[in-house]
């Protein structure tokens, strides 16, 4: 059953990385615009946050399901990709844990721009290169 649905997972994988990546930039434009720790932090952070890891979440589902619906023959080809995308998710989810757990308002931003930052340079080590 997968097999027949392999290639609307793909499309959408393909198409959703381009919204995962978009969040992961204004999230980390939002993170980055407290670093000074001039302004408390907001609801947009929180939120941005959220959708970031909730986006990265989806996407690490539907490269799962790929992965299980891809022929054995492609699979060892992406064990890589998968490994390296989760990290990625990690990275994403501590950083929208510490918007909500690091102890000052400076460190709510700066925490949070660290982590989704690497998240965003883990991803695009792990694109495949074909």
């Amino acid at each position: 059953m997968l097999q027949n649905l392999y290639p609307h997972i793909a499309g959408f994988h393909g198409i959703f990385r381009w919204i995962v990546l978009a969040i992961a930039v204004s999230a980390i434009y939002v993170a980055f615009s407290g670093w000074r720790g001039t302004k408390p932090p907001g609801a947009n952070l929180f939120r941005l946050g959220l959708v970031f890891a909730l986006a990265m979440d989806l996407e690490l589902i539907s490269g799962l399901l790929l992965y299980l619906g891809a022929s054995p023959n492609l699979r060892s080809g992406f064990i890589g990709h998968g490994v390296i995308m989760f990290l990625a998710v990690l990275c994403a989810h501590i950083g929208g844990a510490l918007t909500r757990k690091a102890p000052t308002d400076v460190m709510k931003y700066r925490g949070p721009a660290i982590a989704w930052a690497i998240s965003l340079l883990i991803m695009f080590a792990g694109i495949p290169r074909h």
